[in-house]
């Protein structure tokens, strides 16, 4: 979801011929719009602050951010926390997440290229998505043509683990 969903529309809208379907959930591609976002977004995105991220990442920025992706931050779980926070001080995360809100993989809406993807494509979003709005269902509907959509209610960033059971029926539903 989110960056792998920018990640798959660029590579759809460049090997076209590769694949027969596309899912895309709560993906990144247009501009923000206001999103409240998370804490640890929030410093990544910031100039100069950001460089300190490159020799710390405290467990309680990992836990704000977690809780503002579900809708319900009850679900963040102190192994949530410990497994997010391994991952993101393995050498070379750092670094690499750093360059990604420096802007090294900003958005490409301005240069008309979402409009170009042609594969049949399911958009699959979290209505109470902090981090990217739900309106871009709406943008990702209108620029692929024949795309099919469903939003989840009470739901937030991360569908796929919030309501598994409905993501996996509407992806079978699509495949099938």
């Amino acid at each position: 979801n989110s960056m792998g969903g920018a990640i798959a529309w660029h590579y759809a809208l460049h090997n076209p011929q590769a694949l027969a379907k596309m899912i895309l959930i709560d993906a990144a591609g247009y501009p923000r719009k206001g999103e409240s976002g998370s804490l640890g977004f929030t410093i990544a995105s910031t100039p100069i602050i950001n460089n300190l991220l490159l020799y710390a990442t405290p467990k309680i920025l990992v836990r704000k951010s977690l809780e503002t992706i579900y809708f319900d931050p009850a679900r963040v779980t102190d192994a949530q926390v410990e497994r997010f926070h391994d991952v993101a001080i393995r050498e070379g995360n750092r670094a690499a997440a750093l360059e990604i809100f420096k802007g090294s993989f900003a958005t490409t809406q301005q240069k008309g290229q979402i409009d170009q993807v042609t594969t049949p494509t399911l958009i699959l979003w979290g209505e109470k998505d902090n981090l990217i709005s739900v309106e871009n269902v709406k943008q990702f509907k209108r620029d692929i043509k024949g795309s099919q959509a469903e939003i989840y209610p009470n739901v937030g960033h991360v569908p796929m683990e919030e309501v598994p059971g409905k993501v996996a029926q509407s992806i079978l539903k699509f495949v099938r």
